[in-house]
């Protein structure tokens, strides 16, 4: 479901943070982001780098400024 859901919001022109690109791809043990390394709820290390991600995002997007633009 995870390429359907990117394609229609793409198609309808809404952004989006694909966390799967921008978190889970980039570490080396991606099921260590979750407790007894089983898909589900995240872990804090997960749960801290997706609000990075979401916080980078809004920042490259303008949306809140960067420590540098302030």
């Amino acid at each position: 479901m995870r390429n359907y859901v990117l394609e229609l919001v793409n198609k309808i022109n809404i952004p989006i943070i694909d966390m799967h690109k921008e978190v889970f791809d980039k570490h080396k043990d991606p099921l260590s982001l979750f407790p007894f390394r089983e898909f589900g709820h995240y872990n804090a290390e997960e749960y801290n780098l997706v609000a990075e991600a979401i916080s980078n995002r809004l920042k490259d997007d303008g949306i809140i400024l960067s420590e540098s633009n302030q």
